[in-house]
């Protein structure tokens, strides 16, 4: 009788622990932390050093902002805990007329 409730008791685990994965797939990987490098390296990349960077840092916001005054361009960098994205991304750009 011992024996049935044991075997019973581990067909219930066996049971539970597919229903929590019906598909046995593995769990999702984290998600991908986007670091400075990767995100402004395309405007290093294209435009060459800034020419002026601006950084503001708080506890959940960190922004950067690189200048091209000869090439009137400038981007804004970002990491904030506020926005659907891990890591840091562009919040904007802005052309201008060289100077």
């Amino acid at each position: 009788m011992l024996m049935k409730k044991v075997m019973l008791l581990m067909l219930a685990m066996v049971a539970l622990s597919q229903c929590q994965n019906p598909n046995n797939s593995p769990p999702d990987p984290p998600p991908h932390y986007y670091t400075f490098d990767e995100v402004s390296k395309p405007y290093l990349d294209q435009y060459g050093p800034a020419e002026e960077i601006n950084k503001y840092t708080s506890s959940d916001y960190n922004s950067v902002d690189w200048w091209w005054w000869s090439k009137g361009f400038e981007v804004t960098f970002v990491d904030t805990s506020w926005d659907d994205v891990n890591g840091w991304k562009v919040e904007s750009t802005y052309s201008f007329t060289p100077i």
